[in-house]
């Protein structure tokens, strides 16, 4: 399996598992996942000026190492995204006090 393929994957775990575990289907990322792929989903959510909801409702869910972002940030994906993808990913995670290192 590629490595694009494997995030895809982990992308569609994520939800399920969101969705098994909290309740939680994040509706719009899967409709944009299904459309547009994992990757692409992302680009596109890291591209845009505010935070997807999904990433605040993990917030509150004390769930940040399940986001998108923090998938972005993992080093087997590094090639996959730009750097001022993983940046980005990287602020937004930050700024609700997720630690990177801990992952």
């Amino acid at each position: 399996m590629n490595i694009e393929q494997t995030f895809h994957d982990e992308m569609m775990q994520g939800i399920a598992e969101t969705t098994k575990r909290f309740g939680y289907v994040p509706t719009y990322f899967l409709q944009m996942v299904t459309q547009h792929g994992a990757i692409q989903t992302a680009k596109i959510l890291l591209a845009a000026e505010t935070p997807q909801e999904g990433l605040n409702k993990l917030w509150e869910l004390g769930q940040l190492h399940m986001t998108m972002e923090a998938q972005v940030l993992d080093p087997k994906y590094r090639l996959l995204f730009t750097r001022q993808e993983r940046a980005v990913a990287l602020k937004r995670l930050v700024e609700r006090g997720y630690d990177p290192t801990t992952r």
